[in-house]
């Protein structure tokens, strides 16, 4: 009996440097989903060096010559737009967004999600907050990539000291993500703990230089810059993630919050705020602890 299956080709624009968990989640589809007949092509910024990236001139080509279907996976404004656009051009598209924001969404975007053809929410609560029906598809884990690894060969491999214990936030610097909030709580415990250093590995912007730099002088008042570093986006922190001894996620807002899951797929304990879907994917007390960040303000507060 012959395989009816049409193949299907499978467009996921990356149009900014920053990715998201909607992004890690396509960048591990596109490496396993074409032994399924699915070819992925991932144009765009910031990719993976593990990640084909697929130049303009294949993919004009495919989107105007190909008779196979072909669907736009679209994550923000710009790649709604970008969808759309080509569609007016007569690519013929079908139009995907993948929303994993838990706040309702502007006129305009909202405009730019009546138009797509298909909506995919990461998140019964995500779903809330689209103004018409989605289906429900949580993120997952390549958990042929993020697996256990030995700490003290992690840490090697990553060029961090294999002496010292690691503390890992991973994620964009900013305030939505509570970085302050684990600023403050390392003030509170490295002091008494000498072996103890921290990382924080992610993306902030020329918005966010301000904000880290004011991070920065917060620890040096307290004379603990140098056993906590910076990182700059890098484009897969599994070496540095596996090095961990604990992952913390102390967003005050949160999408869906792929980090906790990366990390206990690493064998790393965590502490997370209950923003995103934190409540659902980390166990309380058995696979990491979790906190209101309201809580963490309070003790800031009286710790000031």
């Amino acid at each position: 009996m012959s395989d009816s299956r049409k193949p299907v080709m499978v467009f996921y624009p990356n149009l900014k440097f920053v990715q998201t968990g909607v992004s890690s989640t396509i960048f591990a589809l596109s490496r396993i989903l074409p032994s399924f007949g699915i070819d992925i092509l991932v144009l765009g910024l910031g990719l993976p060096s593990d990640v084909q990236r697929s130049g303009l001139f294949t993919v004009l080509r495919c989107l105007f010559s190909s008779k196979t279907p072909m669907i736009w996976h679209a994550r923000r404004n710009i790649e709604m737009l970008a969808g759309l656009m080509l569609r007016a051009l007569n690519a013929k598209l079908i139009l995907v967004f993948t929303s994993a924001a838990q706040r309702h969404h502007t006129s305009y975007t909202s405009a730019l999600i009546a138009a797509m053809d298909c909506i995919i929410s990461t998140s019964d609560k995500s779903a809330r907050y689209v103004a018409r029906e989605a289906q429900i598809v949580a993120h997952g884990v390549d958990t042929t990539r993020f697996v256990p690894q030995g700490r003290a060969v992690a840490r090697r491999r990553a060029g961090l000291d294999e002496h010292c214990h690691y503390i890992g936030s991973f994620g964009a610097v900013r305030a939505s993500k509570g970085s302050d909030l684990l600023v403050e709580a390392l003030i509170a415990v490295l002091r008494s703990r000498p072996a103890w250093r921290a990382l924080f590995v992610g993306h902030f912007g020329v918005r966010q230089s301000l904000y880290v730099l004011g991070l920065k002088r917060r620890l040096a008042k307290e004379c603990l810059l140098a056993r906590v570093d910076f990182i700059a986006h890098v484009p897969d922190v599994i070496g540095y993630m596996q090095a961990m001894d604990i992952c913390v996620a102390a967003s005050r807002k949160e999408g869906f919050g792929l980090t906790a899951l990366e990390a206990m797929a690493c064998g790393v304990p965590v502490i997370a705020s209950r923003a995103g879907s934190f409540p659902e994917t980390v166990i309380d007390g058995q696979t990491g602890l979790l906190f209101d960040t309201w809580d963490a303000l309070l003790a800031r507060r009286r710790a000031s």
